[in-house]
């Protein structure tokens, strides 16, 4: 069975600075965004988010955009950097998809 495809695309500010399509299940793209954020943060930082004393780690639904299929989903994580999943289309599917 094929796994669900999603177009990650990552922000400084205004400035993309990710852009990747993969193939993978819902739990594992939240976790991904979480890791994704992590590579900015301080120790101290991932420490406290973990703890739940700031919301850096926090997985938040997004509307998907128009373009996406009816019925999918998008997350986003981070404040800046932040980071944005949204599922698309298996007719959207790159030749160079990761798995």
């Amino acid at each position: 069975m094929e796994k669900p495809l999603w177009r990650i695309c990552g922000y400084d500010s205004d400035k993309l600075v990710l852009n990747e399509t993969i193939e993978i299940e819902l739990i594992e793209i939240q976790e991904l965004l979480r890791r994704l954020v992590c590579k900015d943060l301080t120790w101290p930082e991932i420490i406290g988010a973990t703890r739940g004393e700031y919301g850096f780690l926090e997985v938040r639904s997004s509307p998907p955009p128009k373009s996406a299929l009816r019925g999918s989903q998008a997350f986003l994580c981070g404040e800046n950097p932040h980071f944005v999943a949204v599922q698309i289309p298996r007719a959207e599917k790159p030749e160079n998809v990761s798995q």
